[in-house]
Protein backbone atom coordinates (compact mmCIF):
# COMPACT_ATOMS: atom_id res chain seq x y z
CA UNK A 1 0.00 0.00 0.00
CA UNK A 2 3.19 2.60 1.04
CA UNK A 3 4.40 1.64 -2.66
CA UNK A 4 1.37 2.35 -4.62
CA UNK A 5 0.82 5.77 -2.69
CA UNK A 6 4.40 6.87 -3.48
CA UNK A 7 3.82 5.43 -7.27
CA UNK A 8 0.68 8.06 -7.55
CA UNK A 9 1.91 10.59 -5.29
CA UNK A 10 5.56 10.56 -7.49
CA UNK A 11 2.97 10.40 -10.74
CA UNK A 12 0.50 13.03 -9.62
CA UNK A 13 3.47 15.57 -9.10
CA UNK A 14 5.38 14.79 -12.41
CA UNK A 15 2.11 15.79 -14.48
CA UNK A 16 1.40 19.10 -12.50
CA UNK A 17 5.23 19.59 -13.32
CA UNK A 18 4.69 19.28 -17.10
CA UNK A 19 1.71 21.23 -17.40
CA UNK A 20 3.12 24.04 -15.34
CA UNK A 21 6.29 23.93 -17.48
CA UNK A 22 4.23 23.97 -20.59
CA UNK A 23 1.82 26.53 -19.70
CA UNK A 24 4.28 28.69 -17.52
CA UNK A 25 7.10 28.61 -19.57
CA UNK A 26 7.83 30.64 -23.21
CA UNK A 27 8.73 29.25 -26.18
CA UNK A 28 12.14 30.09 -27.64
CA UNK A 29 12.73 31.15 -31.00
CA UNK A 30 13.74 28.91 -33.67
CA UNK A 31 16.98 30.67 -33.27
CA UNK A 32 17.47 30.03 -29.73
CA UNK A 33 16.43 26.01 -30.23
CA UNK A 34 19.33 23.34 -30.74
CA UNK A 35 21.41 23.60 -33.32
CA UNK A 36 20.95 22.34 -37.07
CA UNK A 37 19.54 18.49 -37.53
CA UNK A 38 22.18 17.27 -39.38
CA UNK A 39 24.39 18.02 -36.24
CA UNK A 40 22.54 17.82 -33.07
CA UNK A 41 20.31 15.03 -34.26
CA UNK A 42 16.71 17.20 -34.07
CA UNK A 43 14.33 14.87 -36.33
CA UNK A 44 11.12 14.68 -34.62
CA UNK A 45 12.56 11.05 -33.66
CA UNK A 46 15.82 9.67 -32.51
CA UNK A 47 16.58 6.48 -30.94
CA UNK A 48 19.90 5.71 -28.90
CA UNK A 49 21.17 2.71 -27.98
CA UNK A 50 24.31 2.44 -25.70
CA UNK A 51 26.71 0.07 -23.92
CA UNK A 52 27.19 0.71 -20.26
CA UNK A 53 30.06 -0.02 -18.02
CA UNK A 54 29.61 1.02 -14.52
CA UNK A 55 30.92 0.31 -11.14
CA UNK A 56 28.29 0.66 -8.49
CA UNK A 57 28.48 0.55 -4.50
CA UNK A 58 29.32 -3.25 -3.30
CA UNK A 59 27.59 -5.36 -0.25
CA UNK A 60 29.29 -4.37 3.06
CA UNK A 61 29.30 -7.75 4.96
CA UNK A 62 30.19 -8.67 8.55
CA UNK A 63 32.52 -11.58 8.97
CA UNK A 64 30.42 -14.67 8.13
CA UNK A 65 33.38 -16.74 7.96
CA UNK A 66 36.52 -17.76 10.33
CA UNK A 67 38.97 -20.17 11.50
CA UNK A 68 38.38 -19.54 14.87
CA UNK A 69 36.62 -16.75 17.22
CA UNK A 70 36.95 -13.16 16.43
CA UNK A 71 39.30 -11.57 18.41
CA UNK A 72 41.61 -15.02 19.52
CA UNK A 73 45.12 -15.53 18.12
CA UNK A 74 45.90 -16.72 15.00
CA UNK A 75 41.92 -16.53 13.61
CA UNK A 76 41.66 -15.75 10.52
CA UNK A 77 38.51 -14.66 8.67
CA UNK A 78 37.73 -16.37 5.40
CA UNK A 79 35.05 -14.35 3.63
CA UNK A 80 33.31 -11.41 5.30
CA UNK A 81 34.42 -7.86 6.39
CA UNK A 82 35.04 -6.76 3.30
CA UNK A 83 32.86 -5.54 0.19
CA UNK A 84 31.53 -7.57 -2.30
CA UNK A 85 29.46 -6.62 -5.79
CA UNK A 86 31.66 -3.78 -6.37
CA UNK A 87 33.37 -4.33 -9.76
CA UNK A 88 32.64 -2.99 -12.82
CA UNK A 89 29.88 -4.83 -14.66
CA UNK A 90 28.36 -4.13 -17.83
CA UNK A 91 24.37 -3.36 -19.08
CA UNK A 92 22.61 -1.77 -21.81
CA UNK A 93 20.77 0.88 -21.94
CA UNK A 94 17.99 2.12 -24.49
CA UNK A 95 16.91 5.94 -25.19
CA UNK A 96 13.43 7.28 -27.45
CA UNK A 97 13.37 11.15 -28.17
CA UNK A 98 10.47 12.74 -29.96
CA UNK A 99 10.19 16.67 -30.41
CA UNK A 100 6.50 17.43 -30.84
CA UNK A 101 6.46 20.78 -32.22
CA UNK A 102 8.21 22.66 -35.28
CA UNK A 103 10.54 24.66 -34.11
CA UNK A 104 11.61 21.89 -31.89
CA UNK A 105 11.40 24.27 -28.83
CA UNK A 106 9.44 21.13 -26.78
CA UNK A 107 9.63 17.10 -26.75
CA UNK A 108 9.60 14.02 -24.17
CA UNK A 109 12.07 11.18 -23.77
CA UNK A 110 11.92 8.36 -22.52
CA UNK A 111 15.07 6.15 -21.27
CA UNK A 112 15.50 2.43 -19.79
CA UNK A 113 18.74 0.58 -18.21
CA UNK A 114 19.65 -1.93 -16.66
CA UNK A 115 23.18 -3.28 -15.72
CA UNK A 116 23.81 -7.04 -15.56
CA UNK A 117 24.14 -9.23 -12.66
CA UNK A 118 26.65 -8.98 -9.98
CA UNK A 119 27.63 -12.30 -8.44
CA UNK A 120 30.30 -13.20 -5.57
CA UNK A 121 30.56 -16.69 -4.35
CA UNK A 122 32.69 -18.46 -1.44
CA UNK A 123 32.58 -21.80 -0.85
CA UNK A 124 35.12 -23.96 1.36
CA UNK A 125 35.40 -27.41 4.24
CA UNK A 126 37.08 -28.71 6.48
CA UNK A 127 39.32 -30.63 4.27
CA UNK A 128 40.53 -27.48 3.61
CA UNK A 129 39.86 -25.40 6.94
CA UNK A 130 40.18 -28.13 9.65
CA UNK A 131 38.76 -25.14 11.98
CA UNK A 132 35.84 -23.74 10.42
CA UNK A 133 33.35 -21.63 12.59
CA UNK A 134 30.67 -18.98 11.83
CA UNK A 135 31.42 -16.16 14.14
CA UNK A 136 28.80 -14.33 16.12
CA UNK A 137 28.25 -12.73 19.46
CA UNK A 138 26.34 -14.16 22.66
CA UNK A 139 23.80 -11.88 23.18
CA UNK A 140 23.30 -13.33 27.02
CA UNK A 141 27.13 -12.61 27.82
CA UNK A 142 28.77 -10.59 25.43
CA UNK A 143 31.54 -13.09 24.18
CA UNK A 144 32.56 -14.20 21.08
CA UNK A 145 31.42 -17.92 19.92
CA UNK A 146 30.33 -19.47 16.95
CA UNK A 147 28.96 -22.08 14.54
CA UNK A 148 31.05 -24.44 14.39
CA UNK A 149 31.47 -26.14 10.26
CA UNK A 150 34.95 -27.86 11.12
CA UNK A 151 36.38 -29.47 13.84
CA UNK A 152 39.81 -31.49 13.91
CA UNK A 153 38.13 -35.19 14.81
CA UNK A 154 34.89 -33.96 15.99
CA UNK A 155 33.08 -31.99 13.05
CA UNK A 156 33.51 -32.70 9.57
CA UNK A 157 31.51 -29.77 7.24
CA UNK A 158 31.36 -27.05 4.95
CA UNK A 159 30.05 -23.48 4.41
CA UNK A 160 29.02 -21.75 1.06
CA UNK A 161 27.87 -18.32 0.50
CA UNK A 162 26.48 -16.19 -2.46
CA UNK A 163 25.72 -12.86 -2.87
CA UNK A 164 24.10 -11.11 -5.56
CA UNK A 165 23.28 -7.85 -7.30
CA UNK A 166 21.16 -6.04 -9.49
CA UNK A 167 20.32 -2.30 -10.71
CA UNK A 168 18.31 -1.05 -13.52
CA UNK A 169 16.26 2.08 -14.02
CA UNK A 170 13.87 4.29 -16.12
CA UNK A 171 13.20 7.81 -16.63
CA UNK A 172 10.23 9.71 -18.94
CA UNK A 173 11.25 13.63 -19.43
CA UNK A 174 9.25 16.60 -21.02
CA UNK A 175 11.98 19.07 -22.28
CA UNK A 176 11.90 22.60 -23.28
CA UNK A 177 13.98 25.07 -24.80
CA UNK A 178 15.25 27.82 -22.47
CA UNK A 179 17.56 29.76 -25.49
CA UNK A 180 20.67 30.21 -26.12
CA UNK A 181 24.59 31.81 -24.74
CA UNK A 182 26.67 31.98 -27.50
CA UNK A 183 27.45 28.66 -28.99
CA UNK A 184 25.93 26.77 -26.20
CA UNK A 185 21.92 25.99 -25.59
CA UNK A 186 20.05 25.29 -22.66
CA UNK A 187 16.84 23.21 -22.24
CA UNK A 188 15.22 22.62 -18.79
CA UNK A 189 13.76 19.00 -17.65
CA UNK A 190 11.03 18.01 -15.57
CA UNK A 191 9.78 14.05 -15.38
CA UNK A 192 9.45 11.39 -13.02
CA UNK A 193 12.43 8.68 -12.09
CA UNK A 194 12.17 5.45 -11.07
CA UNK A 195 15.45 3.41 -9.89
CA UNK A 196 15.56 -0.19 -8.61
CA UNK A 197 18.17 -2.23 -6.95
CA UNK A 198 18.03 -5.87 -5.28
CA UNK A 199 20.54 -7.80 -3.38
CA UNK A 200 20.48 -11.65 -2.56
CA UNK A 201 22.35 -13.25 0.09
CA UNK A 202 22.59 -16.57 1.02
CA UNK A 203 24.63 -18.72 3.77
CA UNK A 204 24.58 -22.35 3.80
CA UNK A 205 26.13 -24.86 6.16
CA UNK A 206 26.71 -28.30 6.87
CA UNK A 207 28.09 -30.35 9.98
CA UNK A 208 28.68 -33.87 10.50
CA UNK A 209 29.41 -35.25 14.64
CA UNK A 210 32.52 -37.99 13.88
CA UNK A 211 32.71 -38.64 18.07
CA UNK A 212 31.11 -38.39 20.79
CA UNK A 213 27.65 -39.31 21.91
CA UNK A 214 25.85 -37.83 19.22
CA UNK A 215 28.28 -39.26 16.90
CA UNK A 216 26.60 -39.41 13.42
CA UNK A 217 24.20 -36.59 13.49
CA UNK A 218 24.13 -34.52 10.48
CA UNK A 219 22.87 -30.45 10.83
CA UNK A 220 22.36 -28.24 7.59
CA UNK A 221 21.38 -25.07 7.78
CA UNK A 222 20.68 -22.49 5.41
CA UNK A 223 20.03 -18.43 5.90
CA UNK A 224 18.62 -15.95 3.48
CA UNK A 225 18.66 -12.09 3.17
CA UNK A 226 16.66 -10.50 0.62
CA UNK A 227 16.58 -6.84 0.27
CA UNK A 228 14.86 -4.70 -2.81
CA UNK A 229 14.61 -0.99 -2.95
CA UNK A 230 12.95 1.32 -5.06
CA UNK A 231 12.89 4.90 -6.19
CA UNK A 232 9.71 6.83 -7.68
CA UNK A 233 10.40 10.77 -7.58
CA UNK A 234 9.54 13.70 -9.44
CA UNK A 235 13.03 14.02 -11.49
CA UNK A 236 13.75 18.54 -12.73
CA UNK A 237 17.37 19.44 -14.29
CA UNK A 238 18.92 21.52 -16.74
CA UNK A 239 20.64 20.92 -19.73
CA UNK A 240 23.38 21.82 -22.20
CA UNK A 241 24.88 21.12 -25.68
CA UNK A 242 27.18 22.65 -27.75
CA UNK A 243 27.82 21.76 -31.72
CA UNK A 244 30.76 22.00 -34.15
CA UNK A 245 31.10 20.90 -37.31
CA UNK A 246 30.25 17.19 -36.66
CA UNK A 247 31.07 17.40 -33.11
CA UNK A 248 28.41 17.94 -30.48
CA UNK A 249 29.17 18.11 -26.26
CA UNK A 250 26.00 17.66 -24.26
CA UNK A 251 25.66 17.82 -20.54
CA UNK A 252 22.81 17.65 -18.01
CA UNK A 253 22.67 18.36 -14.37
CA UNK A 254 19.20 16.65 -12.71
CA UNK A 255 17.92 15.90 -9.22
CA UNK A 256 15.27 13.90 -8.27
CA UNK A 257 13.00 14.05 -4.95
CA UNK A 258 10.74 11.31 -4.30
CA UNK A 259 10.16 7.82 -2.34
CA UNK A 260 13.00 5.33 -1.32
CA UNK A 261 10.56 2.24 -0.50
CA UNK A 262 12.59 -0.65 1.46
CA UNK A 263 11.44 -4.30 1.13
CA UNK A 264 13.82 -6.99 3.46
CA UNK A 265 12.79 -10.84 3.77
CA UNK A 266 14.62 -12.80 5.83
CA UNK A 267 14.22 -16.86 6.02
CA UNK A 268 15.85 -18.99 7.96
CA UNK A 269 15.59 -23.58 7.99
CA UNK A 270 17.33 -26.03 10.40
CA UNK A 271 17.48 -29.90 9.29
CA UNK A 272 19.08 -32.59 11.59
CA UNK A 273 18.89 -36.11 11.08
CA UNK A 274 20.15 -38.20 14.42
CA UNK A 275 19.77 -42.12 14.63
CA UNK A 276 17.87 -42.01 11.36
CA UNK A 277 15.27 -39.17 12.51
CA UNK A 278 15.38 -36.12 10.72
CA UNK A 279 13.67 -33.06 11.78
CA UNK A 280 13.48 -29.37 10.75
CA UNK A 281 13.20 -26.03 12.59
CA UNK A 282 12.44 -22.92 11.94
CA UNK A 283 15.85 -20.41 11.80
CA UNK A 284 19.39 -20.90 10.72
CA UNK A 285 22.51 -19.02 11.34
CA UNK A 286 21.83 -15.39 11.77
CA UNK A 287 18.01 -16.42 10.83
CA UNK A 288 16.12 -16.90 14.00
CA UNK A 289 12.61 -16.74 14.77
CA UNK A 290 13.45 -13.15 16.19
CA UNK A 291 14.33 -11.77 12.55
CA UNK A 292 12.65 -14.42 10.20
CA UNK A 293 10.25 -12.38 7.94
CA UNK A 294 9.11 -9.87 5.31
CA UNK A 295 9.13 -6.08 6.11
CA UNK A 296 8.87 -2.80 4.50
CA UNK A 297 9.45 0.60 4.55
CA UNK A 298 9.40 4.25 2.44
CA UNK A 299 11.41 7.15 3.70
CA UNK A 300 12.04 10.36 1.75
CA UNK A 301 15.38 10.24 -0.91
CA UNK A 302 17.21 11.94 -3.24
CA UNK A 303 19.15 11.30 -6.69
CA UNK A 304 21.25 13.74 -7.66
CA UNK A 305 22.84 12.93 -11.45
CA UNK A 306 25.22 14.35 -13.98
CA UNK A 307 26.19 13.26 -17.56
CA UNK A 308 28.67 14.14 -19.94
CA UNK A 309 28.43 13.15 -23.64
CA UNK A 310 30.07 13.86 -26.92
CA UNK A 311 28.73 12.74 -30.17
CA UNK A 312 30.05 12.46 -33.80
CA UNK A 313 28.29 12.32 -37.04
CA UNK A 314 29.91 9.57 -39.13
CA UNK A 315 27.29 9.74 -41.50
CA UNK A 316 23.95 12.03 -41.95
CA UNK A 317 21.17 10.81 -39.17
CA UNK A 318 24.33 8.59 -37.57
CA UNK A 319 26.75 9.75 -34.43
CA UNK A 320 28.71 7.66 -32.65
CA UNK A 321 28.51 8.73 -28.40
CA UNK A 322 30.83 8.39 -25.50
CA UNK A 323 30.01 9.64 -22.21
CA UNK A 324 30.24 9.65 -18.31
CA UNK A 325 27.20 9.53 -15.93
CA UNK A 326 27.25 9.57 -12.08
CA UNK A 327 23.84 8.46 -10.11
CA UNK A 328 24.04 8.95 -6.17
CA UNK A 329 20.87 7.59 -4.48
CA UNK A 330 20.14 7.50 -0.43
CA UNK A 331 18.07 5.82 1.60
CA UNK A 332 19.10 2.08 0.01
CA UNK A 333 18.85 -1.00 2.06
CA UNK A 334 21.97 -3.60 1.45
CA UNK A 335 21.50 -7.30 2.20
CA UNK A 336 24.77 -7.41 4.42
CA UNK A 337 22.87 -4.64 6.69
CA UNK A 338 20.13 -6.63 7.25
CA UNK A 339 22.22 -9.05 9.51
CA UNK A 340 22.54 -9.05 12.93
CA UNK A 341 25.68 -10.81 14.02
CA UNK A 342 24.76 -10.52 18.09
CA UNK A 343 22.65 -13.56 18.22
CA UNK A 344 20.48 -15.51 21.81
CA UNK A 345 22.02 -19.08 21.69
CA UNK A 346 18.94 -19.91 22.97
CA UNK A 347 16.93 -19.41 20.41
CA UNK A 348 19.13 -21.81 17.91
CA UNK A 349 17.46 -24.52 17.12
CA UNK A 350 15.83 -26.52 18.28
CA UNK A 351 15.89 -23.91 21.33
CA UNK A 352 16.32 -24.33 25.26
CA UNK A 353 13.39 -22.25 26.05
CA UNK A 354 15.62 -20.43 28.56
CA UNK A 355 14.40 -16.75 26.95
CA UNK A 356 17.66 -13.74 26.83
CA UNK A 357 17.34 -10.83 24.38
CA UNK A 358 15.33 -11.27 21.34
CA UNK A 359 18.86 -11.25 18.90
CA UNK A 360 18.91 -11.15 16.08
CA UNK A 361 17.13 -8.12 15.48
CA UNK A 362 14.77 -7.45 12.60
CA UNK A 363 16.53 -3.87 11.19
CA UNK A 364 16.96 -1.57 8.09
CA UNK A 365 20.28 0.38 8.14
CA UNK A 366 19.74 2.26 4.94
CA UNK A 367 22.79 3.95 3.34
CA UNK A 368 23.24 5.51 0.30
CA UNK A 369 24.35 4.00 -3.31
CA UNK A 370 26.88 5.58 -5.90
CA UNK A 371 27.03 3.76 -9.47
CA UNK A 372 29.27 5.92 -11.90
CA UNK A 373 30.46 4.52 -15.58
CA UNK A 374 31.03 4.93 -18.84
CA UNK A 375 28.15 5.10 -22.04
CA UNK A 376 29.48 4.19 -25.67
CA UNK A 377 26.48 4.17 -28.30
CA UNK A 378 25.05 5.13 -31.68
CA UNK A 379 21.99 7.22 -32.17
CA UNK A 380 19.96 7.75 -35.32
CA UNK A 381 17.51 10.61 -36.35
CA UNK A 382 14.66 9.33 -37.84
Amino acid sequence: MSETKSILAAASFAVAGLLLANADVAPATAAEADPPAAVAGNSPLSVQLDYLIWNVSGDKLPALVSTGLLGAPGTQILYGNSTVNDDWRSGGQITARWLFDPSHNAGAEISFFDLGDASSRFSTDSSAHPNLDLPFIDATSGLPVAFLAGVPGAISGGVTVSDTSRFLGLRALYRRALGAMGKEHFSALIGYRFLYENDQLDISTSALQLSGPVAGTFVAQRSSFGATNSFHGLDVGIGGDIAEGPWRIAWRAQLALGASINNARIDGVTTGTFAGTTMTFAGGSFALPTNIGARSQAQFAVVPEFSLTAGYEFMPSWQLIAGFDVIYWTGVQRAGKLIDTTLNPNLIPPGNGLGGPQRPAARFDTGALLAEGFTLGVKHAF
